[in-house]
């Protein structure tokens, strides 16, 4: 919008100065408002796109945390099933303690429904089956 007043004095020169303030006014006017509102325009798009981007770290970091979390539980979960698997390998773990770490893990395993979890829980219910044939034995001789 630089420049334009030399125009205007031309102008005034050739055609005098009696309308020629009908056309230079609203040009500077609209111009001025349609230059404010393309620079507006696009900072507002930067700014747009910043917070997109923000957003999209911010769900990238909270699942990533997510996976995090999920892999210390995993890896706790697995030092307890092996603590609880040398608990009953002992000698001295009763029946009933067996009984109650089975179904407990049974529990444990529904709620969490997990492939692997699964697979446990039939390791459990053969165990089961198996110290009860046992123990029954045992009653028996």
């Amino acid at each position: 919008m630089e420049g334009w007043t030399p125009i205007l004095y031309w102008t005034n020169d050739a055609l005098g100065n009696l309308f020629n303030w009908i056309f230079f006014i609203p040009l500077i006017i609209v111009g001025s408002f349609f230059m404010l509102n393309l620079f507006l325009g696009v900072l507002s798009g930067e700014f747009a796109k910043e917070k997109e981007r923000v957003e999209s770290r911010v769900g990238f970091m909270q699942l990533k945390e997510q996976q995090k979390l999920e892999k210390e539980l995993n890896g706790y979960v697995e030092w307890i099933c092996r603590a609880e698997d040398l608990v009953l390998a002992e000698d001295r773990t009763t029946e009933a303690d067996k009984i109650l770490i089975m179904q407990v893990r049974a529990k444990a395993s529904l709620k969490i429904n997990k492939k692997s979890d699964f697979v446990r829980v039939q390791k459990t219910h053969k165990f089961i089956k198996e110290n009860e044939q046992t123990s029954f034995k045992k009653g028996e001789t």
